[in-house]
């Protein structure tokens, strides 16, 4: 008897650990196989959207079932409303691929969610996303990622084109994003992230990894991710009451700066984004003749001003409209809008948009349970994504399923109880992984 049982432990760890490493490679491997997307597809003949759920495969494999899936839609209801919503846009939609393709990220960022937060793998999968982008950036940095390839490289770091590689400067801020959040939780000591203190030397390693990752985000000169960035973290040492470790960051930050003027090190060469930000008021923009434009193809007629264009027109409608749109290999002319609040109006009309704003109200509110937990991770990064997402949409490159993975974890932190982690922390060592009550903090196992 004894002995199945631990026969039966051993099965139940052998899978939790092949389950575990399968997820963190994924993770790791995300931004090489993004940017090698093209390459692949045109390898194997396949579509870069299937391509891209063949890669979350993993998910899938591991968390589509009916406990999983009532797990996720008993939790995060209003989520899974905004789905439903998107796939009745599906009825009337012109561009099925692409809102099939939309659908099916959100869809896998709540999967991911599940696994995530029911094997307590949070800050473990955290760390290997940053890690990875960390690593990706410096090899993308010293043009090692791109040997090889036929591409043309803009002014801006990862900005890259070519028919077999392809980059947004926007995609890779937003990772470098998530990924400098990581460090500075560790170094903040974030309740959600460690339960102790981090040793000396990690701290030292994280800090310079966080300013590394600083500079690259300037190097991308994307504007709303550095502004937004620069806002969540403003919030969160509001909230956090850290003041003091951030001032001393900030001084360690301005005498290394000091330093490099000194020695005649010029690291403002290629940094685009002050110019750019020059240009950030909305009159001067080009965003705000995409925002007019997009009201333009909206206002057509009062079908269209209604529902939309359907789930994953937003592209197409406003090809017509903008001046800068780009006539594609079918003919038809496109332009993102870099936008997922116009993107979601032009899909689903101004009675699916006010649903959908209503839901992230719903969602605001859970800001005050947020700093009742003291759960400020989560209100960093919501607040990060609500500010960065006007003017760059994360669902279109696939990165949501990891990063709205993130997202969606936090959040069920408000829901559960110190009571429950302790009895779940007991239960996993005596019997399988449930996935009806599940662990408070990431990184105890």
């Amino acid at each position: 008897m004894n002995m199945t049982k631990r026969k039966g432990e051993i099965s139940l760890f052998m899978k939790y650990v092949f389950k575990k490493y399968t997820i963190l490679c994924m993770i790791f491997l995300y931004p090489f196989f993004n940017l090698y997307s093209i390459y692949l597809s045109n390898l194997t003949s396949l579509s870069s959207a299937f391509l891209l759920i063949f890669f979350f495969l993993p998910i899938i494999i591991f968390s589509f079932n009916k406990r999983t899936i009532y797990f996720s839609i008993k939790n995060i209801p209003y989520y899974f409303l905004v789905i439903l919503i998107l796939l009745i846009g599906l009825l009337w939609s012109t561009e099925l691929t692409r809102g099939i393709f939309y659908i099916i990220s959100l869809f896998l960022a709540a999967l991911f969610s599940c696994l995530l937060y029911n094997l307590g793998l949070l800050k473990s999968a955290w760390r290997a996303f940053a890690f990875s982008v960390t690593i990706f950036s410096i090899l993308l940095y010293f043009k090692i990622l791109q040997r090889n390839f036929v591409y043309y490289e803009l002014d801006r770091f990862g900005y890259i084109q070519g028919n077999e590689i392809f980059l947004d400067p926007n995609w890779l801020a937003n990772w470098l994003a998530i990924s400098f959040l990581y460090y500075f939780f560790s170094l903040m000591k974030e309740k959600k992230m460690y339960t102790n203190s981090i040793s000396k030397v990690k701290k030292i390693l994280y800090f310079l990894l966080s300013i590394l990752n600083l500079y690259f985000i300037l190097l991308t000169a994307s504007r709303s991710v550095f502004l937004a960035l620069s806002v969540a973290i403003y919030i969160y040492l509001l909230l956090s009451k850290k003041i003091k470790q951030f001032s001393l960051i900030n001084l360690l930050l301005a005498f290394v700066i000091l330093i490099l003027i000194n020695v005649n090190v010029n690291v403002f060469d290629n940094l685009k984004i002050f110019d750019r930000l020059e240009e950030t008021s909305i009159l001067k923009s080009d965003r705000m003749d995409l925002a007019i434009s997009s009201f333009k193809a909206l206002v057509q007629d009062p079908f269209t001003f209604l529902m939309g264009y359907g789930t994953g027109g937003g592209d197409k409608a406003i090809g017509p409209y903008y001046y800068g749109a780009i006539r594609q290999e079918d003919g038809v002319l496109r332009y993102n809008n870099h936008n997922v609040y116009l993107d979601l109006l032009l899909q689903i009309g101004s009675l699916g948009i006010l649903i959908i704003f209503s839901l992230v109200f719903f969602v605001l509110k859970n800001i005050f349970i947020s700093i009742k937990k003291e759960n400020y991770a989560f209100i960093t990064l919501l607040i990060f994504t609500l500010i960065a997402s006007s003017a760059y949409n994360p669902i279109k490159n696939g990165v949501w399923v990891i990063t709205g993975g993130f997202l969606i974890v936090l959040y069920l932190f408000n829901y559960s109880s110190d009571e429950e982690n302790t009895k779940l922390s007991s239960n996993r060592k005596k019997s399988s992984i449930s996935i009806t009550k599940l662990p408070t903090t990431f990184g105890r196992i």
